[in-house]
């Protein structure tokens, strides 16, 4: 649990019970575990990344803070890469696990305010949240470059998205209210 307010991580097991508690130096901005829960990636308001054990242990540090505030971010399925999302711009930023750079795949999307980003089972497939106008934007990544597949447009009320863990080309939309499409 991330609560970017008071700059607080939790970890907890899967019957709840907490593991550690982590406090930031400064409010996080985004943060997503790696799928087999044994990283989580943490992006602090002063633009450095953090990866952390699940026993709350710091694991690495980027040697560099962005100069833009990330709003989202998640670890790709293999678990080779942390993507942020920069809402601003539409950048999306690339990080190995041990937050180093990973600069061949940076690019530039077309969203205009990105405020959810996430890749899909496999790795394959990144889905962006674009909020003006809302849409979703699919991207493939292939010969070392994101390319866009799917541009969506969606009803105002959704605010997040979600791939599916089985079928790696499905995707659910939700809505402030919680519900699936």
């Amino acid at each position: 649990i991330c609560s970017g307010d008071q700059g607080l991580v939790l970890m907890r097991t899967s019957s709840w019970d907490l593991v550690a508690e982590v406090k930031l130096a400064a409010n996080a901005r985004g943060c997503a575990w790696r799928r087999d829960d044994a990283f989580l990636a943490v992006f602090d308001e002063n633009g450095y990344v953090l990866v952390f054990n699940p026993n709350g242990v710091q694991e690495a540090v980027s040697e560099e803070a962005l100069a833009e505030v990330v709003g989202c971010c998640s670890f790709s399925r293999p678990g080779g890469l942390i993507a942020a999302g920069i809402p601003s711009s539409g950048q999306v930023r690339f990080y190995e696990r041990n937050c180093l750079r990973h600069l061949r795949s940076d690019f530039l999307s077309s969203a205009k305010r990105m405020s959810d980003l996430s890749y899909n089972a496999t790795g394959s497939l990144l889905a962006l949240l674009d909020e003006e106008p809302k849409r979703l934007l699919i991207y493939y990544f292939s010969n070392y470059k994101w390319y866009l597949k799917q541009d969506i447009g969606l009803p105002d009320t959704v605010q997040s998205l979600i791939w599916d863990a089985e079928n790696a080309l499905k995707i659910r939309a939700y809505t402030n209210v919680g519900e699936a499409m």
